[in-house]
């Protein structure tokens, strides 16, 4: 990058910001994303950029796929990850991520208390559908039982008071 200080005399950034400037422009398109580059410490042969997200998914995905690039004229670049989120946000964005592909789950969604806007609801929806499967159910002549998949999954999740499991419920 091409820069100039109080006196007008041209200089060149060195290679070590002008790769925290590209680590910067890659990534901040999302809205998701936030990229800090810290004061590159030449002395001390480092520079950190902090690479903030505050979704959780993009946050353990940044980490697997970004580059740790080899010292730069001698200076090491520090590449930190930070989760911004909030734990409910964590928690909807691997519910999302786990079930995103099973039919049996439709959506979730986030509301807040008419009455106070700081209490948050979160619901996962289930399509409405017969989850049907062999459990030796001496009941049933072929040995199945059935349930709906909020019920289901219910009993398979991990129990969480801040999330409710509902159904799709679509007007015939």
């Amino acid at each position: 990058m091409y820069t100039t200080d109080k006196d007008t005399n041209p200089k060149i950034s060195a290679p070590w910001i002008t790769y925290a400037h590209k680590v910067n422009a890659a990534l901040s398109a999302d809205p998701d994303i936030t990229v800090d580059i810290g004061d590159a410490d030449v002395s001390g042969g480092f520079l950190t950029i902090e690479i903030i997200s505050t979704d959780y998914i993009k946050y353990l995905a940044l980490q697997e796929i970004l580059n740790q690039p080899d010292p730069i004229s001698g200076v090491r670049i520090d590449m930190r990850f930070t989760y911004a989120g909030t734990d409910r946000d964590r928690k909807i964005s691997m519910l999302k991520a786990a079930l995103g592909g099973n039919r049996y789950f439709n959506s979730v969604f986030q509301t807040s208390d008419p009455r106070d806007e700081t209490v948050k609801y979160t619901f996962a929806l289930f399509n409405n559908e017969i989850v049907q499967y062999f459990d030796d159910d001496i009941s049933d002549y072929y040995g199945c039982d059935n349930m709906v998949p909020e019920d289901l999954f219910r009993e398979v999740l991990e129990d969480d008071p801040e999330i409710r499991l509902c159904q799709v419920h679509k007007d015939e």
